[in-house]
């Protein structure tokens, strides 16, 4: 397992040209760009202890990039969640984080064979009804908790989530 966080010199902070020169303004009601340019943070899941790892990597960078502590967990509990599906279902992969502008950006990828159609089915399925007690846990969380939640086949095989929310705390 590892761990890379990026660390750049104090008072400095580095955002991707092309999160710059696709930024939205706020209060303007149209997707904004779900890209990962520069991860800050990299978690590389090879066993089931490696989840626990990364829930305390993210909020641990989430309390260094100054996100208040609800906002924290949700990071963490969602990166538990990626890691967990991960490892059981792709057979393990990598978590990314990384902050651009006034967006946490997270994406899993993995080495399995999942079926993205099916994937993306559960994902409408989840965003379309009411939640259940069900929804506690898995995609359901990360769903609930993030913005933005896109599924995608990865080049060489094995699927990648990618997920962004606002910074500040969303109110529910």
């Amino acid at each position: 397992m590892c761990v890379a966080i990026a660390r750049w010199p104090i008072g400095h902070t580095i955002r991707p040209a092309s999160a710059i020169a696709n930024a939205v303004p706020r209060g303007e009601n149209r997707r904004l760009p779900v890209s990962l340019d520069v991860p800050h943070l990299v978690v590389e899941i090879t066993a089931l202890a490696d989840v626990a790892v990364a829930a305390v990597a993210v909020r641990r960078w989430a309390s260094r990039e100054g996100l208040d502590a609800s906002t924290a967990a949700e990071l963490a509990t969602c990166a538990s969640e990626l890691a967990s599906n991960t490892m059981r279902h792709g057979g393990g992969g990598r978590i990314e984080l990384a902050a651009q502008l006034d967006r946490v950006i997270m994406r899993a990828g993995d080495r399995g064979r999942g079926e993205v159609a099916a994937l993306r089915e559960r994902l409408h399925e989840v965003r379309s009804r009411p939640q259940r007690p069900s929804d506690e846990h898995g995609l359901a969380t990360v769903v609930r908790w993030m913005d933005e939640v896109e599924v995608t086949e990865r080049s060489g095989g094995g699927v990648e989530f990618v997920a962004s929310r606002l910074r500040a705390r969303r109110r529910r």
